[in-house]
């Protein structure tokens, strides 16, 4: 038995357009609800929503999408947008094909529009053009622009085939089709028919093209929630979308419908995952990401993908890792824009200790600015270092101003790696947080966050722990902590062998490390 509050909210948060009082003609508040268990051909599990021993729900795997069965939508034909196809097309679609552009019945000519306006991945319902009740529920393969704009070409939907009804209950397919289904928790009292081996109909690219934009959502949802921008397209491409790749499968642009990663992310940016513009020329970058995209909120990891261990036969070797070079610098800003544009600089221009140094000092002579050993300040220079509340100051030593001017600009910290251009974040940067925490058994790990924004690959990272200090390793989403963030985590207390390689082998400044003195003191 499932938890009906649990359901109730569910289905209400999923189709707001059921009333309370349509949700409790189905699901009243001592319902017998089941859940059936079925493994589908590609080893996805769909779980089925009995309620009253009627089919009434179903999902696929981890994903968190309700899907309505057909017998659902007899009793409520508004609760999603239906297709309407021909009739001699069903036999095709419950042998597995999916149902093509072509196949759609559209009422008028084929104009913007036509196909109402929804995005890629919506719920639709099939019927056909003689019985208005639906037979097939499905998500589409297109968003309604880009059916309008395929020309009535290519595929439309991806059919998840429910047959239901009070009089043998029958699921017929489900996700990409149920070639053999195995029942966990068979309460149909008045199921007579069993499951169909139904033969799915074989996908070229798009395979391919469904990984590639897995890996494209999993990566702005984990390792590139705080990735510095702009990024090169190779780059990203390399650092988060090849790591967020499952285990036992492999990034094959070539054999994607794009056969370019730029024609693949110039795709995402039409969706508006993210910004591409190209700078300098022939040189595409990812100048933004749009965090807030449903998409990306919704997204849900696969069971095998959430902690991936680490495996043996990975090569360990640092001999391709160049250290970022991080230097503090400081922002103009505030009061001190004025300052800065009369020395041809703008406002949120950066500047590193030595540049502001050589600007005041350049700025002092030009104007003829020092008495003795103080320096009198012009109306420019006394807005840039002196707070109004000080009232008029007509003298400052030559230190005093430069500290005052550093206090008034906005810190920030420049991060150049090799090819790529520099990177500016502003305020403190974050420093890689070593941490220790207890398991069951008192037994202790070692948590290490925030190494890819150093430039450094977790997952070789965490290798050459594995190897360096004989223990387990693991890469995945970091817990207790900001969403987004990823964790190296390391049985028992390795502190200081982790010191050594950051310091030594990864030549990063102390400074940049937290939790060094975490490190298990050696027995006398």
């Amino acid at each position: 038995m499932l938890p009906l509050k649990k359901l109730n909210a569910e289905i209400i948060q999923n189709f707001p357009a059921l009333s309370d009082d349509e949700v409790l003609s189905f699901l009243p508040s001592k319902a017998d609800v089941n859940l059936i268990k079925a493994y589908c051909y590609k080893g996805e599990i769909a779980n089925i929503y009995q309620i009253q021993k009627e089919p009434l729900f179903f999902k696929i795997d981890k994903s968190p999408e309700l899907y309505p069965t057909v017998y659902l939508l007899y009793k409520f034909p508004y609760l999603l947008r239906t297709f309407t196809t021909s009739t001699p097309v069903v036999s095709k679609l419950m042998q597995g094909a999916d149902l093509m552009l072509p196949g759609i019945h559209v009422k008028g000519e084929l104009k913007l529009g036509c196909f109402g306006r929804f995005e890629k991945g919506a719920l639709v319902a099939v019927n056909t053009d003689q019985n208005a009740s639906p037979f097939a529920v499905g998500k589409t393969a297109l968003s309604s622009l880009d059916m309008y704009m395929s020309a009535n070409q290519g595929k439309d939907l991806n059919c998840d085939i429910v047959k239901s009804g009070e009089n043998g209950t029958c699921v017929e397919s489900l996700a990409d089709h149920l070639q053999e289904s195995d029942i966990l928790n068979d309460d149909f009292s008045n199921s007579s028919s069993k499951e169909k081996n139904i033969i799915s109909s074989s996908a070229g690219p798009e395979d391919m093209d469904e990984l590639f934009i897995y890996c494209f959502i999993k990566a702005l949802k984990t390792s590139a929630k705080k990735v510095e921008l702009p990024i090169l397209t190779s780059s990203f491409f390399r650092s988060h979308m090849v790591n967020a790749c499952p285990p036992n499968k492999t990034l094959d642009v070539k054999k994607t419908s794009y056969k370019k990663l730029s024609k693949f992310l110039n795709a995402m940016a039409r969706r508006n995952f993210v910004e591409v513009k190209e700078f300098p020329k022939g040189v595409e970058n990812i100048t933004a990401i749009n965090f807030a995209h449903e998409e990306i909120k919704n997204f849900v990891m696969d069971e095998s993908d959430f902690v991936r261990s680490i495996p043996d036969s990975k090569p360990s070797s640092t001999s391709g890792f160049v250290a970022p070079v991080l230097e503090e610098v400081y922002q103009v800003s505030g009061s001190t824009i004025q300052f800065f544009k009369k020395n041809r600089y703008s406002k949120g221009d950066v500047l590193s200790r030595a540049e502001i140094r050589s600007v005041v000092s350049t700025y002092i002579e030009e104007n003829k600015l020092k008495r003795d050993d103080k320096v009198e300040l012009d109306p420019i220079l006394h807005e840039a270092v002196v707070n109004p509340k000080e009232g008029y100051k007509e003298f400052l030593r030559w230190d005093e101003i430069f500290s005052r001017l550093l206090g008034k600009m906005a810190p920030a910290v420049r991060i150049t790696r090799e090819g790529q251009v520099p990177l500016i974040k502003k305020g403190k940067l974050e420093p890689i947080e070593i941490a220790i925490a207890k398991r069951t058994g008192n037994k202790k790990v070692t948590l290490i966050y925030n190494v890819g924004t150093y430039g450094i690959d977790e997952s070789e990272f965490a290798h050459q722990i594995q190897v360096g200090v004989a223990t387990s390793t693991s890469v995945g989403p970091a817990e207790n902590k900001p969403q987004g963030m990823t964790q190296v985590l390391v049985q028992g207390n390795q502190v200081l062998f982790i010191g050594k390689l950051l310091l030594d082998t990864y030549k990063l400044p102390r400074k940049y490390i937290k939790g060094l003195e975490l490190a298990q003191k050696k027995k006398k």
